[in-house]
């Protein structure tokens, strides 16, 4: 009996941690306290067909697509980006006027319930600033997204002083097709 009273004390705990755990997984995401159902498509509505997007963009990203992975891309697509492929995410970064824009989507191959809603709202995003860098980041479709924006002038420019900006441009990531 004393060789299993520390085992029964360990599990115990253990079953208490995993239930407060899930319990504070339920109040970090308001709204959602069941697992979500798989995703039928972007949240947003919006999608871009292959033919919008270059070729050779298209021959880069081929190794990530499959069924069960959606490829997201800024709207409006910039074709004057630098796009760089790894094993399991991608980015695009480009210039607007006075600012960098860098956009990165990141899959683990496996997902947590709760974590990768198939919609997102806007106060699921979080923005952080840095000096002249702003960040959004949000895990939907299957990725973990960041936007990065670096601007000149960052207290002039909309798209790092205002929030509702940075959110609007991960709310109108389209889907590849």
């Amino acid at each position: 009996m004393c060789k299993i009273l520390p085992f029964l004390i360990f599990l115990g705990t253990s079953v208490a941690l995993a239930d407060e755990t899930q319990e504070k997984r339920a109040a970090s995401l308001p709204g959602v306290l069941v697992p979500l159902a798989p995703s039928i498509g972007l949240s947003t509505g919006l999608s871009l067909p292959q033919s919008a997007v270059p070729k050779s963009w298209l021959t880069q990203l081929q190794p990530l697509k499959s069924p069960t992975r959606n490829l997201l891309l800024p709207t409006p697509l910039p074709l004057e980006a630098l796009l760089v492929v790894g094993p399991t995410w991608y980015s695009l970064k480009w210039r607007e006027g006075g600012r960098h824009v860098v956009f990165m989507a990141r899959y683990s191959g496996f997902t947590l319930a709760g974590f990768d809603a198939p919609q997102i709202s806007p106060s699921e995003i979080s923005i952080l600033r840095s000096h002249g860098l702003v960040s959004a980041d949000v895990n939907f479709e299957g990725a973990a997204v960041t936007l990065d924006v670096e601007c000149s002038e960052p207290a002039k420019d909309p798209a790092c002083s205002a929030d509702d900006h940075l959110r609007q441009r991960i709310l109108n990531l389209a889907l590849l097709r």
